[in-house]
């Protein structure tokens, strides 16, 4: 699928959404809402086994959210930029912190996808409503926040620019660690990542390892995991001497 045409960019820039459906185009204003599934606002198709209703496409505090409206079938939200996905059971809602994302769901034999666009730069990612679960709201001991922000590093100093991605070597090195606790800490961020449905991160191959580091940075940071504040997080546990032992 196709990157959604250039022309839509004046709305995106007044915090619009766009949704792509198989060429079908909605511009929704953030002051309305979209629903989709077999019976709804875009109609998907007429499949026995899709929802009439499966998701809802909505403004709140700033931010758009994709909420599952559906009662057994399962979205992905795909970002297309860092290659991290997060599942959404029936009954939950996502942020969408991502500018180019793919939904995807799948009803009976057929798979959908859905091309989504909106412009995060313009918003601020708020408190989390309850019926959601925030990355960023699961606790993290320092080890583990000083693990991400010392890959993540270069995305936080400079946002707008690639990320600079340390080796395993170089991350462990400048943390003081054996190769062995750094390995331990990544499986088990990786892991609790995983179990909370971010997609990416599985244990695997070299190549995959080497991949998945990529991955967990930019989630980190996309997600709001570590920010900013944990650079003075890191540099307090990088100082000779000092290992912050509070979370």
């Amino acid at each position: 699928m196709e990157p959604i045409d250039e022309k839509f960019g004046p709305f995106l820039e007044r915090g619009c959404l766009v949704v792509d459906f198989c060429g079908e185009i909605h511009v929704v204003d953030p002051s309305e809402s979209l629903t989709f599934g077999r019976d709804a606002e875009l109609a998907i198709d007429d499949n026995e086994f899709l929802h009439r209703q499966l998701g809802q496409f909505q403004r709140r505090a700033d931010l758009w959210w994709l909420t599952n409206i559906g009662s057994r079938i399962e979205l992905e939200v795909f970002d297309r930029n860092t290659q991290a996905s997060a599942r959404l059971p029936a009954g939950t809602a996502q942020a969408l912190a991502g500018s180019d994302l793919l939904v995807q769901f799948t009803a009976g034999p057929t798979h959908y996808e859905l091309l989504v666009q909106c412009d995060t730069s313009i918003t601020v990612l708020p408190a989390e409503p309850s019926d959601t679960v925030s990355l960023s709201s699961l606790p993290w001991t320092v080890e583990q926040r000083v693990l991400m922000a010392v890959l993540a590093e270069s995305l936080l100093r400079s946002p707008h620019l690639p990320l600079n991605l340390p080796s395993n070597d170089e991350a462990r090195q400048r943390l003081g660690w054996e190769k062995a606790k750094f390995n331990r800490k990544l499986d088990n961020v990786c892991d609790r990542l995983t179990n909370s449905g971010v997609r990416g991160l599985e244990r695997g191959q070299e190549r995959r390892n080497n991949e998945r580091r990529r991955v967990l940075a930019e989630t980190a940071v996309e997600y709001g995991i570590v920010t900013t504040d944990d650079l003075a997080l890191l540099e307090r546990y990088l100082a000779p001497g000092e290992r912050p032992t509070v979370t």
